[in-house]
């Protein structure tokens, strides 16, 4: 059984945008992955601290291997990859990640969200737990909150060797569908 953990936008939950479909579309096309749907606590002032420690009660280090994925909107981008850079269990790799409109700067970081812009990522943890190419990356070329998507494929090309697909005006990718996330998971999970 291939498990997916997604988490949702800064205050955002299960209702919201493309969580439910995407849900309903990978569970329908492949009867042998779940998908979970994970809000972290006081998800409208996120605490790193607290999100990580949530994170690794709901997903716990000893349930990892490469059947294992996240998928991340947003700040729940964020979330995954301070999850991912606090897995210390050495040999563990996840199966990968789909990080749809993430960020490592916002333009304008509102007070809730400024420890998550000005704490720095341990990339290199991170790709301790992920393989090359296994980081897939939505961004959109008009996000309102991170305008500079060119940098910003630029850095997580370099610090994931992650892969980086730019979106054509698709703003924070918050459409009902988006069958760019379900295609780039679908892929994932094959490989």
């Amino acid at each position: 059984m291939k498990k997916i953990y997604l988490i949702p936008r800064y205050a955002g939950n299960h209702h919201h945008h493309w969580y439910i479909w995407l849900k309903d579309e990978i569970e329908k096309s492949n009867k042998d992955v779940a998908v979970t749907i994970i809000t972290p606590p006081n998800w409208q002032n996120p605490s790193i601290d607290e999100t990580v420690k949530f994170l690794r009660n709901q997903i716990p280090v000893d349930s990892l291997n490469e059947n294992v994925f996240l998928v991340g909107h947003s700040l729940g981008c964020q979330a995954c990859l301070r999850y991912a850079e606090n897995i210390n269990k050495p040999g563990v790799k996840i199966g990968g990640m789909v990080l749809v409109a993430a960020w490592l700067k916002v333009q304008e970081p509102w007070k809730e969200i400024q420890q998550w812009c000005d704490h720095p990522i341990n990339f290199e943890k991170i790709r301790e737990v992920t393989t090359p190419g296994s980081v897939k990356i939505l961004i959109s070329d008009n996000d309102p909150f991170t305008p500079d998507y060119k940098t910003a494929k630029s850095e997580f090309e370099k610090m994931l060797k992650a892969e980086v697909k730019i979106l054509p005006n698709r703003r924070h990718l918050t459409d009902n569908h988006i069958e760019e996330v379900k295609s780039e998971l679908e892929k994932l999970v094959k490989e």
